[in-house]
């Protein structure tokens, strides 16, 4: 096991990774319409230098910031994409030196809902 207490941080900002997340949410979620289910939902995880992916958690706040549940059939959507799509994807443990092997990395991203729609990626 190569988990490692120092992780490789990826941030998407504007960058083509986000494009790429935004295209898989396009393609492979569907929005549970429900009023009610807006705010911010946190999935973290980590993949390990021999893309193995784990530790998975998801947090979700309600518009003022405060905890809450969200529909779950909203959060194993999420899970599913991420643990087969975006935890997959090697660009995220990437060393930038191309001749090094990969890096653990630590993979933390916030999604804004309204009634159940992703409106926004946050970085």
């Amino acid at each position: 096991n190569c988990y490692r207490s120092i992780w490789h941080e990826v941030a998407l900002g504007r960058s083509h990774k986000r494009y790429d997340v935004l295209q898989l949410l396009t393609k492979y979620y569907q929005p549970v319409h429900q009023a009610g289910q807006s705010g911010l939902i946190q999935i973290k995880f980590v993949v390990n230098c021999n893309g193995e992916s784990g530790l998975f958690s998801t947090t979700g706040f309600d518009e003022d910031y405060c905890p809450k549940v969200f529909d779950e059939r909203i959060t194993k959507q999420l899970l599913t994409l991420f643990r087969n799509q975006i935890a997959v994807d090697e660009s995220f443990r990437a060393n930038r030196n191309p001749d090094s092997r990969p890096q653990d990395a630590a993979i933390t991203l916030a999604f804004r809902l309204k009634d159940g729609n992703i409106t926004d990626i946050l970085p």
